[in-house]
């Protein structure tokens, strides 16, 4: 009898492994991974939304069922399991028009999304899309029920808003990034907005551009705080162009920038080329370190978007 019991505590402790290994921990890059294998997509954003459940906001999507969508959300549970919302979380604002999604911000109860419209005429080539303008949509808390739109105004730089950072001085921080002619690398201005406000046009105040093509960005930048104070900022070097992943240091959410490095590199194969990185501090990667991804895609756009999760040393 001694020997059965023995045998049943050991298959108890054995099936409590099992399943604490099949449930990805929150943080664990193995299950962000495992779940894009399947979910193909890129430019994943992420926000908390307050009750332990976080909001993943993807660009062009091929789901599991093949179906493509301009852009699509998932919701990451407290218990870490990634339940996809059906449908296109961002509804085009007109037709021909379709929006990629940026960054989101949780104000109280309401979701903001900064959401750029794009649009393209017909013959419509892989590159020939065109932005028009940037929306911030509203969403509301816990159901994430739509509640409309604003337009910000359209920038004679032709910056695209698509990131925020909330910080702790009293302000959310937006980040738009534009071409430059005849240089590399984006050039990024700046904008903020008191804490709460995201959705007032007038509200907000522009900073100019505060990232030069000197800095050799992409089109995405991720802002992160420091654990002692100050701000680092998150890029992938010039886009396509280079396999650096880049961080740069400043006391301030809008710069000066400095203390540049390279904090890792992303695989070149086959063709294939990486953008898009973006941090993911809600994911709790564990003492030290902070979750990013990056996206994959291949330069004749073939839609075999993909999106890798990584850890680096937090800041």
């Amino acid at each position: 009898m001694a020997r059965i019991w023995a045998a049943l505590v050991a298959l108890v402790f054995a099936l409590v492994g099992f399943l604490a290994t099949a449930t990805p921990a929150r943080g664990d890059t193995a299950g962000l991974n495992a779940f894009f294998a399947s979910y193909h997509a890129d430019t994943g954003s992420s926000v908390a939304l307050g009750d332990g459940r976080t909001l993943w906001l993807f660009g062009d999507t091929f789901t599991p069922a093949g179906t493509f969508r301009r852009n699509s959300a998932v919701v990451q549970g407290s218990d870490s399991v990634v339940r996809p919302r059906s449908g296109t979380f961002a509804k085009a604002s007109a037709a021909g028009h379709w929006y990629w999604p940026g960054e989101a911000v949780r104000e109280g109860t309401r979701l903001r999304v900064l959401a750029m419209d794009f649009t393209c005429a017909e013959p419509c080539g892989a590159w020939d899309m065109r932005y028009e303008r940037t929306d911030v949509l509203t969403y509301r808390l816990p159901d994430l029920a739509y509640l409309g739109r604003v337009s910000l105004p359209r920038r004679t730089s032709g910056a695209m808003w698509s990131q925020l950072h909330a910080a702790r001085d009293g302000y959310t921080y937006a980040y738009g990034s534009y071409a430059v002619t005849g240089q590399l690398g984006k050039a990024v201005e700046v904008a903020r907005v008191p804490s709460g406000s995201v959705s007032c046009v007038s509200c907000w105040r522009y900073l100019g551009t505060r990232m030069g093509t000197s800095m050799e960005l992409g089109t995405v930048v991720s802002v992160v705080r420091k654990a002692a104070g100050g701000y680092r900022l998150y890029s992938k070097r010039l886009d396509m162009w280079s396999e650096e992943i880049l961080a740069y240091d400043s006391a301030t959410p809008y710069g000066p920038w400095g203390s540049r490095r390279t904090v890792t590199t992303t695989p070149q194969d086959s063709g294939r080329w990486t953008y898009t990185v973006e941090a993911h501090p809600e994911q709790g990667a564990g003492t030290g370190r902070l979750a990013l991804t990056y996206a994959t895609n291949c330069p004749s756009l073939c839609g075999e978007y993909h999106l890798t999760a990584i850890t680096v040393s937090a800041p």
